[in-house]
């Protein structure tokens, strides 16, 4: 796989290689639970209006809290940012949690494919700590390339619904 242009540069003042978020343009799953609520509100508010059926808008209230509830976790989602640089990699989890990881402190590295779903991981065995960046990060492919280059990359097909930190597990205990 080709590298990345703006990956092969060598940082003069330790500005990050690569920079990647979760955004609707990489994401566009994420408009359904967006627009979900609000055209269910207008539906209702067409039922209310169009069959006199005024109760009928009591339900507006608790689909208005959960679409708050989903704009709210989506929002936080957005906030997750991943910084690369030449010998470490930075997490930001929704602005609330970070993560330094360098990259010769990583275990194993890689990428999982679960079905269609894809992700990074990183896994440091002297902290067990385990970190996937979902698909949904825009650079995707730019961010694969950047973890093959810098670790002992390997490819794991999770075989459906285990997960990354299911299958370390298993191998650990011999049945991987």
């Amino acid at each position: 796989m080709a590298a990345v242009p703006e990956m092969t540069a060598v940082p003069a003042n330790d500005a990050a290689l690569l920079r990647s978020r979760i955004t609707l343009r990489s994401n566009p799953r994420a408009l359904v639970p967006l627009l979900l609520p609000p055209a269910l509100i207008a539906a209702v508010a067409a039922v209310a209006l169009l069959a006199g059926a005024w109760p009928v808008l009591i339900a507006a209230a608790p689909i208005g809290l959960i679409g708050y509830r989903v704009l709210r976790y989506l929002l936080k989602q957005f906030r997750n940012r991943v910084r690369l640089f030449e010998d470490r990699i930075e997490l930001d989890f929704m602005g609330e949690e970070q993560a330094v990881m360098r990259w010769t402190e990583l275990t194993r590295a890689g990428l999982a494919t679960n079905g269609r779903r894809r992700s990074v991981f990183l896994y440091r065995a002297d902290e067990d700590q385990l970190v996937e960046l979902s698909d949904e990060f825009e650079s995707f492919g730019a961010l694969v390339a950047a973890v093959r280059e810098r670790t002992a990359f390997e490819e794991l097909d999770l075989n459906g619904a285990r997960s990354v930190a299911d299958h370390l597990r298993a191998e650990a205990a011999g049945r991987g």
